[in-house]
This record gives C-alpha cells, structure tokens and sequence, in this order.
C-alpha cells in the first residue's frame, strides 16, 4: 500500500496512523489518563524512548529501505522473521528469562515460514 512513498514517509505514516489506533483504543476502554500516567513516568520514559526509537521507528524504518531498495523482499523478510531466534538467547542471558513452550513453538512456526517463502 505505501508503494512510490519514501520509506521515512511511510514509516512514520505506519507508526503515526498505529498510534492513533492505540490512543483510541484506550480512549475506549477509559483506561488512556491511567496509560498516560504510567507511560510519562521520567524513569520509565528513559527506556521507552530509546527502545522506541531503537527497536520500533528505525527497524519499520530499514524493513521500508530494504523493501525500497534493490533487496529481494523475500530476503528482507527472512531477515525480520528471525528476530524471535535471537531475541530468545538474549532474553535468557540478560535478564534470566526462560523461554515458554509457546514462544519456542512460535519461533518454530516463524523459521518454517521463512523456509517456505525462501524455497523455490
């Protein structure tokens, strides 16, 4: 849907329009001054402004570029698609975490697609 539009413009048309949705959403559930409250908190706003900036505006950001580019979209996507495989190990080393069964099967599920899209 966002073919001809610069990947910066359609990166921020697809976070802004997200962004809409999720105010109205909380809006409708009456929870939005509750939302806001937390989310304005300065400790918390330290790690959600980079990881924001980081993890969800520049990685729409590169997947449009690569889209945009000469990139073969079916390597792009493999490329994106396996971000449940290492950020499973990460989860685990940084923070102790242990995997569920369920995002194991998911991440299993995600490595099958990629092996689909990618054959010939």
């Amino acid at each position: 849907g966002m073919e001809g539009c610069p990947a910066l413009d359609a990166t921020l048309i697809r976070i802004g329009s997200a962004t809409i949705l999720i105010i109205l959403w909380f809006l409708y559930q009456r929870k939005l001054a509750e939302l806001t409250k937390r989310i304005l908190d300065p400790k918390k706003l330290k790690l959600i402004i980079p990881a924001t900036a980081i993890g969800t505006w520049m990685g729409i950001w590169m997947s449009q570029l690569a889209y945009e580019k000469t990139t073969n979209i079916a390597v792009a996507q493999t490329v994106l698609a396996t971000s449940p495989i290492f950020a499973i190990p990460m989860a685990y080393f940084c923070f102790r975490h242990r995997a569920t069964v369920l995002s194991v099967i998911g991440t299993a599920i995600g490595i099958a697609g990629i092996y689909f899209v990618v054959q010939k």
